[in-house]
């Protein structure tokens, strides 16, 4: 069979019934329009139209989602009636098609659906997130993010996580004008790394997980340590744009964890925040005089003792030294269009002694997974493990174990 003729039949299946809205009116909130005055866009976290819809303002320009959003949306019954309806129709199209295909064609639709129902209602930009298990695999992540971004090309922006193979992924997406959430950076290197050769539309700080590895290893009161990653790597990243002309990276303050740090934080290129955040940062009341631009500002990290921040790596979260960038200087001159992730995991090992991109055993893999999406630190000391590499195979992991209730929920109703 045609894969394009596939292909547009999935298309179909997913724009079935879908109402491109007219233009959406929503209240203005003066103190939302000063965060973007001084430089900062509202995004929500959510896939949960029932939770985005009392909180949406006119500021509010898109929605980001990933694989535990949309698990969330699809755990709640919403579209049980279409699993197995689609499932037949999918069937008799493609005749041989396997299980395993079969469901990774009805979570891609389910994925469009849980966006395109933000889309209707809010008209607004909403993130997709590739399925887990194609996280190595850079022509199916490619294939896939370039159907996701064809659905809906004026709203879709497709989101790769954090994998050596990632770095290419968003490369060639993005060369081929897709625009890309690159997710799941926890550092300035991080996030410096990708902008250099990756050039994606978006890049992320999980901040609220790094407050939380703080406190849940208790080596800290837990405050500030995402603000600072997040504030440092605005600035490199500004930086980096000011020495390379054609990069365009805006940043994306992520994994907010309340209204203050949103006030905190003002003036970075974005903020996606979840419901609850906004809640609070409503009931502060802030006035828009309240709200200063935030660029540079210096977060202190409370550690229990002074030797914390370097024996656990947390200094490399919002520290990028000059060898560093002199590494990736010399990256952008090598040809990045024949790399694969294999190809950028021996540059970087060979140029750059920090692990960046620290290979961990499939034994390692399956102790990050059992633990969950905040790592137990002290394990990982002696491995050598990079902390913001260690934070992004934690929250794929996480999410991994979140696509798999999903895609359990799907062969259970075909």
């Amino acid at each position: 069979m045609c894969m394009k003729k596939f292909e547009e039949f999935i298309k179909e299946l997913v724009l079935k019934d879908f109402n491109r809205p007219a233009k959406v009116e929503y209240d203005s909130d003066k103190t939302l329009q000063k965060l973007i005055d001084v430089g900062t866009k509202q995004w929500l976290d959510t896939g949960q139209l029932e939770k985005a819809k009392p909180l949406w303002k006119k500021q509010f320009t898109a929605l980001t989602t990933n694989n535990t959003l949309v698990n969330q949306v699809i755990q709640q019954g919403i579209f049980d009636d279409l699993i197995p309806k689609v499932s037949s129709e999918i069937s008799s199209f493609k005749k041989d098609i396997s299980q395993d295909e079969l469901i990774t064609e009805i979570g891609f639709i389910l994925n469009c659906r849980v966006a395109m129902r933000l889309v209707e209602n809010f008209n607004c930009l909403v993130s997709v997130e590739l399925h887990p298990k194609f996280g190595q695999d850079i022509e199916k992540s490619v294939y896939y993010g370039t159907r996701y971004y064809n659905v809906l090309p004026t709203n879709f922006i497709v989101k790769v996580p954090l994998t050596p193979e990632g770095f290419i992924i968003a490369r060639k997406l993005s060369k081929n004008n897709i625009p890309v959430n690159f997710t799941l950076g926890f550092s300035a290197r991080q996030n410096y790394l990708a902008g250099a050769i990756s050039n994606p539309a978006y890049v992320n700080v999980f901040m609220g997980r790094l407050n939380s590895v703080i406190s849940d290893n208790k080596l800290g009161d837990g405050n500030y340590a995402g603000e600072k990653a997040t504030m440092a790597t605005q600035v490199c990243l500004n930086e980096l744009k000011k020495k390379y002309k054609d990069i365009k990276t805006l940043l994306i303050g992520a994994s907010i964890r309340s209204g203050q740090q949103m006030a905190d934080l003002a003036g970075i290129d974005v903020f996606t925040c979840p419901p609850k955040a906004v809640e609070e940062f409503y009931k502060l009341n802030l006035k828009p005089e309240d709200i200063k631009n935030q660029l540079g500002r210096k977060f202190e990290v409370k550690f229990n003792d002074s030797s914390i921040e370097k024996k656990y790596g947390f200094d490399a979260l919002w520290n990028i030294s000059d060898e560093f960038k002199k590494v990736i200087d010399d990256l952008r001159k090598e040809n990045l269009d024949d790399y694969d992730g294999k190809k950028l995991v021996n540059f970087l090992s060979k140029k750059d002694e920090s692990n960046i991109l620290y290979e961990f055993s499939e034994q390692d893999l399956a102790e990050i997974k059992k633990d969950g999406k905040i790592p137990k630190l002290d394990k990982w000391v002696e491995r050598k493990a990079p902390l913001d590499y260690l934070m992004t195979v934690s929250a794929i992991k996480s999410f991994e174990t979140d696509q798999e209730a999903l895609d359990n929920r799907i062969k259970e109703k075909i």
